[in-house]
């Protein structure tokens, strides 16, 4: 079991082309807002921070369904079934 031997070779391995930018940070430096890829990168986290952000505020304040009363709940099953309901 110890003659194995493997054969590293790198034929696998993917080389970023020099000086092509990914297509956001490209995106960020074409508006102005920022002159440097390290600029462009921070943008770019600070929106998704941002997502984030008002992902959470939008799920957390919602109110959720507002609970029936029993006179409510009442009205419903006489209605469901054909019971013509009663003044409150």
């Amino acid at each position: 079991m110890s003659d194995i031997q493997f054969n590293e070779d790198n034929q696998y391995k993917r080389y970023a082309q020099p000086g092509r930018k990914p297509l956001l940070v490209r995106l960020v430096l074409r508006t102005g807002m920022v002159s440097t890829d390290e600029n462009a990168n921070y943008v770019l986290l600070g929106i998704v921070v941002a997502g984030f952000i008002i992902a959470g505020m939008l799920s957390f304040s919602g109110n959720g369904a507002k609970s029936l009363s029993n006179a409510d709940i009442q009205r419903i099953t006489q209605l469901q079934q054909g019971i013509p309901p009663t003044a409150p």
